[in-house]
């Protein structure tokens, strides 16, 4: 369920943002959003999206643990038990999809100080 949930949450993600981009929306986005006037909800970032694609590109092993971890709140045993995979390979997977993540959300928060 967690799985079907958080594939369809991108998914639904991908399409908005995939929509926005082909009305020209995105090119209007400011630099620096202005916190008073963001929702929480528009706080899911493009780039953390834009940053999983390229996980998934690149190591599309490591994408299934970082994102029930890190974005579905999984303990590391109920994201092995769900991808029926050792407690140890599933923590080494999330350290290395976060390894990979940290530069890539990092750099476009600095650009944003």
């Amino acid at each position: 369920m967690t799985v079907i949930s958080s594939n369809a949450a991108r998914a639904t993600y991908r399409s908005l943002r995939d929509r926005a981009d082909a009305l020209g929306v995105l090119d209007t986005v400011p630099e620096s959003p202005d916190p008073r006037t963001t929702s929480v909800i528009a706080g899911t970032r493009l780039d953390l999206l834009d940053a999983l694609d390229e996980l998934e590109q690149q190591h599309p092993v490591l994408v299934e643990s970082f994102i029930l971890r890190d974005l579905g709140e999984l303990s590391y045993q109920e994201i092995a038990d769900v991808t029926k995979t050792g407690l140890g390979t599933v923590k080494d997977r999330i350290h290395r999809a976060r390894k990979f993540m940290e530069p890539r959300l990092r750099s476009d928060a600095s650009r944003r100080s």
